[in-house]
């Protein structure tokens, strides 16, 4: 896709994929590697729209390099290489998930190792593989998997009950299991998991009579949220008060 506009580039290749014209494929996968990353976002996006007409060497090509745009410094590459690379791992999760089914343990082991070490990034990799070993009779080594790949918290157990006040200020807070949050999920055909720019935290921790739930979102712009604050006691679950902040 030739043009010394980076904007005039960045159409064609939306428009290569609009119009799912298969003969522009191979220009396609080079500017894979344009200087802007405005082009690159729209030719991952062009060749998605085109996938069903790239040969089984265009698609490796174009799973290769998404994989190396995963940490792209342009935020919508970035991402649509991170939703294209899951795609792939995606697809041997399933086939690990088959063999699963038809006993085939060693070989669907393998499958899921293979798909987590393509792309160790990859949080539905490493929950699948968790969840292998859980209906497999290895619940340790499938709890190992999710704590190395930040998907288990370890709850402790609390001195007492903690302020519920909507502050985590309370001492009390400060003993429970707290996890920083700077992912969101698209669950669906992709299953990425790609970073956000607005982070959140919260803290779990539970005492003989409850789990407790602290959370904080923050928002750039708090002077817009709306807030309610509503009390319902003695509802079937017991005793429910929640404010908003």
């Amino acid at each position: 896709v030739e043009s010394d506009d980076a904007r005039i580039r960045a159409r064609i290749a939306q428009r290569m994929g609009m119009f799912k014209r298969a003969e522009a494929i191979e220009a396609l996968l080079q500017t894979l590697k344009d200087r802007n990353g405005a082009v690159r976002y729209e030719t991952l996006m062009a060749l998605g729209e085109l996938e069903a007409k790239l040969s089984n060497e265009q698609k490796t090509a174009l799973r290769e390099q998404a994989r190396s745009m995963v940490a792209d410094d342009h935020g919508g590459a970035r991402q649509e290489a991170q939703v294209r690379v899951e795609s792939f791992v995606n697809g041997w999760l399933n086939e690990a998930n088959t063999l699963a089914l038809n006993a085939q343990l060693a070989e669907a082991d393998s499958l899921f190792h293979h798909a987590l070490a393509y792309f160790s990034q990859s949080k539905h990799a490493a929950y699948q593989l968790g969840r292998f070993y859980f209906d497999n009779g290895q619940p340790e080594k499938g709890r190992d998997v999710l704590r190395r790949n930040g998907m288990l918290l370890d709850v402790p157990r609390l001195s007492q009950t903690p302020k519920i006040d909507g502050r985590l200020s309370d001492a009390v807070w400060e003993q429970a299991a707290r996890a920083d949050s700077t992912y969101k999920f698209f669950w669906g055909e992709n299953f990425a998991a790609t970073r956000s720019e607005v982070q959140s935290s919260f803290r779990v921790g539970y005492t003989a009579e409850a789990l407790f739930i602290g959370f904080v979102g923050y928002d750039d712009h708090p002077d817009s949220l709306v807030t309610k604050v509503t009390e319902i006691d003695n509802t079937q679950d017991g005793d429910l008060r929640s404010s908003g902040v």
